[in-house]
């Protein structure tokens, strides 16, 4: 899970995976069904949350199940 505060309350978002390395961060979440744009919106607020955070070459990714699309959220 995901905290920050923003104007005085406590927030969370909680990705399905974060991956960490030495050599960066990968957000990924799962996805099943067809794609929307909402999902991309999501994904891009893991990856800011978590460069705020201090975490090294963040990535996003959707990976939508059903079709095994994989998508990369920059």
């Amino acid at each position: 899970t995901i905290l920050w505060e923003e104007n005085g309350e406590v927030k969370q978002k909680r990705p399905d995976r974060v991956l960490l390395s030495d050599n960066g961060t990968k957000v990924i979440d799962f996805k099943f069904g067809e794609a929307h744009s909402i999902h991309k919106k999501q994904v891009r607020q893991y990856v800011n949350l978590l460069k705020k955070m201090g975490y090294p070459n963040v990535e996003g990714y959707l990976w939508y199940a059903e079709s095994n699309h994989i998508e990369v959220i920059s």
